[in-house]
């Protein structure tokens, strides 16, 4: 059997805990938004796919001028621009607020720190920056 707790933390959309890196996901509504936010996540997989990139990594955290954030997965372009993809799936599906400083700062040409263990698994190194493409996908 397990223990299971029920805890919230009011600055964190998913986050990880364990040594086993278990995603969760904070919010409302138990296991079925967890459900809808994966199939979005795989519609902008095999839509990324489509287009002939090539998926590094999901679930990459990357600092952007002291903003933290998250993108659901990362790929590179046939033209070798790094990109990452964040999907919303449903009609109440928005960006987090760091998303919403962040994404635009990428797009504008900032530069972005990776930080954590997918990242290192996606192939970017921690100690240096990279410029990041963001498309958000909505489903």
């Amino acid at each position: 059997s397990w223990q299971v707790f029920n805890v919230e933390i009011s600055t964190m959309h998913r986050y990880y805990i364990t040594n086993l890196d278990v995603l969760v996901h904070n919010g409302c509504g138990g296991v079925g938004p967890v459900n809808k936010g994966t199939k979005g996540v795989d519609l902008s997989e095999a839509a990324a796919s489509a287009r002939g990139e090539t998926l590094l990594g999901r679930e990459i955290t990357v600092d952007v001028n002291g903003v933290r954030t998250r993108v659901d997965l990362l790929t590179r372009t046939k033209n070798g621009v790094l990109k990452g993809i964040e999907s919303k799936n449903g009609i109440f599906a928005r960006l987090t607020e760091n998303q919403e400083i962040a994404h635009p700062a990428l797009n504008g040409g900032a530069s972005a720190t990776p930080a954590g263990a997918n990242a290192i698994a996606a192939g970017l190194k921690l100690n240096r920056t990279y410029r990041i493409r963001v498309q958000v996908d909505y489903w």
